[in-house]
C-alpha cells in the first residue's frame, strides 16, 4: 500500500473488486487512480511498510523499532487477508510478526512492549481497547509466539463480539 507500483493490484484484489464489484480493466483503472491518493497519504503519515510475502522483514522491524524509540505509537493491522473470515466477527486470523517486534524491543530496551488489543466497529463508530498485553518468553520460542498471538487475537475477538452485542446487532 506504500508502493506506487504494487498498490493498484493490492487495492483491486483487496477492496475495489470485492467491495465495489468493479472488474477488469475498469476496476484496475479505478485502483490505479485511487492508489495515487492512498500511497501519498499513507507515506505522508509515516506508515511503515511490511511486505508479508517476503518472509522476514527486517527493514520494517527496524523502522518500527526506531519509531518506538522516538516515543511514537504503532497501529499494526494483524489480520491475514489471505485466510478465511470468521463468520461471527468477520475477522481473519492474525499474523504473528508483531511478536518479533515485541522480542526485538525487549532485547533492545530491557522492557516489555505493551500491546493494546483494539476493535473498531464503523457502524456504531465505536473503538474498544483492552488493557495491554505483554509478551513473555517462557520456553519454546515458536509456542510462545503462537500463544501470545492467540491471546491478542482472542481479546480482539471478544471486543468485537462485545461491540456487536452492545450495538443491538445480536438478539438473545
Amino acid at each position: 500500500m506504500t508502493d506506487f507500483k504494487r498498490a493498484p493490484r493490492y487495492l483491486y484484489d483487496d477492496f475495489v473488486h470485492p467491495d465495489w464489484h468493479l472488474n477488469g480493466r475498469f476496476g484496475m483503472l479505478v485502483s490505479t487512480l485511487l492508489s495515487k491518493i492512498t500511497v501519498r497519504m499513507l507515506n505522508s503519515i509515516g506508515c511503515v511498510s511490511v511486505d508479508r510475502t517476503s518472509g522476514w522483514t527486517l527493514v520494517g522491524f527496524r523502522n518500527s523499532s526506531s519509531l518506538l524509540e522516538a516515543g511514537k505509537n504503532l497501529l499494526i493491522f494483524l489480520e491475514d487477508p489471505r485466510l478465511p473470515l470468521d463468520p461471527d466477527t468477520l475477522m481473519c486470523p492474525f499474523m504473528s510478526g508483531f511478536v518479533g517486534l515485541c522480542r526485538m524491543y525487549q532485547d533492545a530496551y530491557g522492557a516489555q512492549l505493551p500491546v493494546y488489543p483494539m476493535a473498531v466497529f464503523p457502524r456504531t463508530e465505536t473503538i474498544a481497547i483492552r488493557k495491554p498485553k505483554f509478551y513473555n518468553k517462557q520456553g519454546f520460542r515458536r509456542n510462545d509466539i503462537h500463544n501470545f498471538t492467540h491471546i491478542v487475537e482472542e481479546d480482539v475477538h471478544q471486543l468485537y463480539l462485545g461491540i456487536k452485542h452492545s450495538s443491538g446487532l445480536i438478539q438473545e
